[in-house]
């Protein structure tokens, strides 16, 4: 991941290995959620369970919201993981918080998982042009 400032704006650069460590990374969070300790024998069993909550997820919200992340800037689907992942940072911070939410904070992890995937896709379909 790259940062350059240009004018004041932070502009945030991510290559495609960044993309996929971003899938990972929400995936063993959401293990992590799930397990005290994330252990050898159930990862692959995990991280398909998650992968299957999380397409789910997505084939519900692509329903209800008519493919609309296809119609979306690359910076406005990052944009909405980094207001995610601000979201999870605040509700970390506060303990108390923290197990009175976790399904949302799961439900973050997918939603953070899902645009990721989303930007995959694009940059696939982009390179066939």
């Amino acid at each position: 991941m790259n940062f350059n400032v240009d004018n004041n704006l932070l502009l945030v650069s991510v290559n495609q290995e960044n993309w996929i460590s971003l899938v990972n990374y929400s995936v063993l969070s959401m293990v992590k959620m799930n397990r005290r300790k994330i252990r050898k024998e159930y990862v692959m069993y995990d991280y398909d369970k998650c992968m299957r909550v999380a397409r789910i997820v997505m084939e519900k919200k692509n329903s209800d919201y008519k493919e609309a992340w296809k119609a979306m800037s690359f910076s406005s689907i990052k944009d909405i993981i980094l207001q995610k992942i601000f979201r999870i940072q605040g509700i970390q911070r506060n303990e108390c918080l923290i197990k009175k939410n976790q399904n949302k904070i799961k439900d973050n992890y997918i939603d953070i998982l899902n645009y990721a995937i989303f930007i995959l896709i694009r940059n696939d379909f982009s390179m066939l042009l």
